[in-house]
């Protein structure tokens, strides 16, 4: 909790330096760099305890997933941002359970929220 409050202040600290500066992309460059340093961090620390993770095989199925989303969101650009915001999300969804990146359980929490997310709408 003490890394949380030191990264969430840090990351108040540059935004206060990038938003003015150069506005929402500011924003998501200091975004970037802060959960970065965090994600190591953490990493870090659960190694030297022993809680050493293999970030290769974590990590290649969403990014493979996300490098496809992106493609896609690339290739869509002129329609209306309210159609390619779902649109990249199912292609994200859909490329990651493809690859098996999605367990039973997973894919049961999707369904239920995409069961709420349209009964109210």
């Amino acid at each position: 909790t003490i890394s949380t409050g030191a990264y969430a202040g840090v990351n108040i600290l540059l935004n206060l330096a990038a938003i003015p500066r150069f506005s929402y992309m500011g924003a998501a460059a200091v975004a970037l760099i802060t959960q970065s340093l965090q994600a190591a961090t953490l990493y870090h620390f659960c190694s030297k305890s022993g809680y050493a993770l293999n970030l290769p095989k974590l990590l290649y199925k969403p990014v493979v997933a996300a490098a496809i989303m992106g493609g896609a969101i690339m290739l869509l650009q002129g329609l209306h941002i309210m159609l390619i915001g779902p649109a990249a999300g199912i292609i994200y969804l859909a490329t990651l359970t493809a690859l098996g990146g999605l367990t039973k359980d997973d894919l049961t929490i999707v369904k239920g929220l995409l069961s709420r997310a349209i009964q109210r709408s």
